[in-house]
């Protein structure tokens, strides 16, 4: 197994811990307490998650081409994950929607845990994913973090 770096990154809305190893992003954690660890090293691929993180906060991208390490997680996970990569910037899907795409649409529970469990927020876009309703849903991190992603995409959510 390669071994997995860690990297810290503050964005204008929380810090975010980047692991990788030299050829795939393994996770990416949203966190709003205070790091103590000074452990932090860098690696091609944290380096091109900072520039993709940095286009997407100043407008200037709105998906991103990194190597995701989906292969750690269960197929079900990875299959929500790859239809969130689907929805589009900006735009919003229900639950209920993820899981008649993904094939199973009874799953809507299903579909908003493996959302919970997203480990690669913002650039598997979990926030993109509403309640039925149209209500802003859960999010794995803070709320206002959600609507803070929502807004910054265009969508007044």
């Amino acid at each position: 197994m390669k071994k997995i770096v860690k990297y810290i990154y503050q964005t204008p809305v929380a810090k975010i811990v980047i692991k990788a190893n030299a050829s795939v992003l393994t996770e990416l954690n949203i966190i709003n307490t205070i790091v103590v660890e000074q452990d932090w090293q860098i690696n091609p691929v944290i380096e091109k998650t900072v520039r993709q993180l940095e286009e997407y906060f100043s407008g200037e991208r709105e998906s991103f081409q990194l190597p995701l390490g989906f292969h750690y997680y269960t197929e079900f996970q990875r299959l929500v994950w790859k239809a969130l990569l689907e929805i589009p910037y900006g735009s919003t899907r229900s639950y209920k929607e993820i899981a008649k795409a993904i094939g199973k649409p009874a799953s809507c529970r299903a579909v908003g845990n493996a959302c919970g469990q997203n480990r690669f927020p913002i650039i598997v876009p979990c926030h993109r994913v509403v309640a039925a309703d149209g209500k802003i849903g859960g999010f794995s991190a803070e709320l206002s973090i959600k609507r803070y992603l929502l807004k910054l995409e265009g969508n007044n959510k």
